[in-house]
C-alpha cells in the first residue's frame, strides 16, 4: 500500500509524540507500507513551525532525520493532473496532485477539507481510521523511535 502523508499529520506527530497521529505515522513509516511525503509538505511543515510554533522549531532536525529514514520524498507536480477535481482549499491541491502523480492508495490526513472531499482515488483517511482499519489496530511503540 502506498500512503501519502499530509502536513498536518507531520505537525501533530512532532508536537504530540505520544498521540494517535504519531502512532499512525510510525505505522506508515515503519511497516511494509510505502510511505511518501511530497516536497510541498516538507516546505509547508517548516513554514507552519516558523509561523505558529517558533519555540518548537528545534524539534524539526531530528524529526526530519527520522522521517527521511523511512519515507520517500517526491517532487510535487507543478500543476494539477488531467481530470483532477478542484478542492475547496487551494493549499490542498498540491497534495492531491502528488498523490495522483505517484499513484498512492490513500492520503493520511487530519485535514477536514481533504477528508470531506469525497475522493476515492486516492482515498483519504484520518490517523485514527488508518490505525484501526488499514493497519489492523496495530500500535507502534513510538517511544523506541522518538525523534525529540
Amino acid at each position: 500500500m502506498r500512503v501519502l502523508i499530509d502536513t498536518n499529520v507531520l505537525v501533530s506527530a512532532v508536537l504530540f509524540p505520544g498521540g494517535v497521529t504519531r502512532q499512525a505515522l510510525a505505522c506508515a513509516v515503519e511497516s511494509d507500507t510505502d510511505a511518501i511525503v511530497c516536497d510541498y509538505t516538507i516546505s509547508e511543515l517548516h513554514d507552519v513551525f516558523e509561523r505558529k510554533f517558533s519555540d518548537q522549531v528545534k524539534l524539526l532536525p531530528r524529526f526530519m532525520a527520522y522521517l527521511s529514514s523511512g519515507v520517500t520524498i517526491v517532487a510535487t507536480p507543478e500543476s494539477p493532473g488531467l481530470n483532477e477535481p478542484t478542492l475547496r482549499d487551494p493549499k490542498d491541491q498540491p497534495i492531491l496532485s502528488a498523490a495522483r502523480a505517484f499513484e498512492v492508495d490513500l492520503i493520511l490526513t487530519g485535514d477536514k477539507d481533504l477528508l470531506e472531499a469525497g475522493l476515492n482515488r486516492p482515498r483519504t483517511v484520518s490517523p485514527g481510521v488508518f490505525l484501526a482499519d488499514e493497519m489492523g489496530g496495530r500500535n507502534h511503540d513510538v517511544s523506541a523511535h522518538d525523534p525529540k
